[in-house]
């Protein structure tokens, strides 16, 4: 996930993930079929217990036994990504594609981690020093938004900050970062590969496995269903929802005659959305050319997936909520009402593949500016979250 500030509003290439309600059924209705395989130690060759095996931003996985086996039951048909991570070793990842063939055993090897450093002592000053860095860590991880609020990271020892560079803040995890959203009910494993940042740009990646929370209370749960709807409408995932299911409803239908500014594809759900050939973030009432969304998509290399395609920048504007207070504290506009929000996509490979159930795109394909921009880690919810 990359982005960096320009006139007041962030730019950022971000992780999200896609899910749609296929056939009309809730996720819990679905049967999927079974991914197994074994993790070994690329070194030795030796099983690795214990190292766990998860598809990417969602509920699914499991850990390794003593033979280093795995089983991930439920996977339903599309693409996604599998992602391996135990501590002392590397990372693994690798897309996969679930289709009605049985899928072969896995086998997959993990790398040991190549670890360098020197003995630290830790003292008074050093630990005073550490958790302001965190609190700075946490700001620019969650960002400011009302479920941001309601998140902490329970295992903060395992992150190490490095400002030895000039004006270069970094962060690195020892171990997946444990948080708990009390905003949306989950708690995340979140494996973070890369956070950087200055005064100029924010650079960070990462994948999460969701959980489930219990709540405390009939109450809670209620509060939960409704955070999870709210932050779920407006967002990239409910617009790419939309144009896939707007696409299916018209039949693909090329016709722009009865085109209007208040006749769009998708103004039943709430969003306008219109192309620009230049992006002025100071400008947001930049409006541009009414396109017919049904050009906006086009056949993806499997039966699962699609591919959004758009030259220079899309203006997506969500009319159904207004903007939280803490984007105007963010983009230092405080004094104004709240307004529609406003978001600005480009693509700069010229088109972005995600797959219509549960697949999470390359994040160093897109780029987002404005309102989606805005929402980070804290705003993140499973490929299993089904809107009501």
């Amino acid at each position: 996930m990359t982005f960096f500030k320009k006139a007041g509003v962030l730019v950022f290439v971000t992780c999200c993930t896609i899910a749609f309600r296929p056939g009309g059924l809730s996720a819990q209705k679905i049967v999927g079929k079974n991914l197994a395989g074994r993790v070994l130690s690329a070194e030795t060759n030796e099983p690795l217990q214990a190292a766990n095996v998860f598809i990417a931003n969602s509920i699914l996985g499991a850990a390794t036994d003593n033979a280093g086996a795995f089983v991930i039951r439920g996977v339903r048909m599309s693409s996604f990504e599998l992602v391996v991570s135990m501590i002392g070793y590397e990372i693994y990842k690798r897309k996969i594609t679930m289709t009605g063939e049985e899928l072969k055993p896995l086998l997959i090897r993990l790398k040991p981690k190549v670890l360098q450093g020197q003995e630290i002592v830790v003292t008074a000053k050093a630990m005073k020093e550490w958790k302001k860095q965190l609190k700075k860590f946490n700001k620019l991880f969650f960002s400011n938004t009302e479920n941001a609020k309601g998140c902490k990271i329970l295992n903060p020892e395992m992150l190490d900050f490095d400002t030895s560079k000039p004006r270069v803040f970094r962060a690195t995890a020892q171990a997946p970062l444990e948080i708990e959203n009390r905003a949306l009910g989950y708690k995340l494993y979140y494996v973070l590969e890369q956070f950087e940042a200055s005064k100029d740009f924010l650079v960070y990646a990462g994948v999460a496995k969701f959980e489930e929370l219990e709540p405390e209370s009939p109450r809670e749960a209620k509060k939960w269903q409704a955070n999870r709807l709210y932050t779920y409408k407006g967002s990239m995932r409910h617009f790419l929802s939309e144009l896939v299911r707007n696409y299916k409803i018209t039949g693909g239908s090329l016709d722009d005659n009865d085109l209007t500014f208040d006749k769009q594809p998708l103004n039943e759900a709430g969003f306008y959305a219109f192309l620009l050939k230049f992006l002025d973030p100071e400008i947001p009432e930049q409006r541009g050319d009414i396109v017919n969304t049904n050009r906006l998509l086009e056949p993806g290399d499997t039966e699962f997936e699609r591919k959004l395609v758009f030259q220079n920048f899309l203006k997506v504007v969500y009319t159904r909520e207004l903007e939280e207070d803490g984007y105007l504290e963010y983009v230092k506009d405080v004094l104004r009402d709240p307004g529609q929000q406003v978001s600005w996509i480009r693509l700069p490979y010229g088109s972005l593949s995600f797959d219509t159930n549960n697949y999470t795109f390359d994040p160093f394909k897109v780029e987002t500016y404005g309102y989606w921009a805005w929402q980070r880690v804290a705003d993140m919810l499973p490929a299993e979250y089904q809107a009501p």
